[in-house]
């Protein structure tokens, strides 16, 4: 096991990718997890057993325990929850 388990919502572009990419590039495992995941793990590929990409729509309680369940049998623990899902405020707020 590596030192780091990420569990990243919002993983398929913009800061979550990047946060996924340069974590595996450290050494650490993801659990990359976005709407659409198409090509996502193609995006991240390493080459062993330290990616698990997941649809999940954070708006389906059902779906977030679901992935979240899948997470823990998969690596066993979450060690960073990295919460991107959501939209973006261009702007003044």
């Amino acid at each position: 096991m590596t030192d780091k388990v990420w569990f990243i919502v919002g993983a398929a572009k913009g800061l979550g990718y990047l946060i996924a990419r340069d974590a595996l590039r450290a050494g650490d495992t993801v659990v990359a997890t976005s709407r659409t995941v198409d090509g996502l793990g193609d995006r991240l590929a390493v080459s062993d057993d330290r990616l698990l990409v997941l649809p999940l729509d954070v708006t389906d309680a059902d779906a977030v325990a679901k992935v979240h369940d899948a997470a823990i049998k998969t690596f066993g623990q979450i060690d960073v929850l990295i919460n991107n899902a959501g939209r973006a405020q261009r702007g003044f707020f």
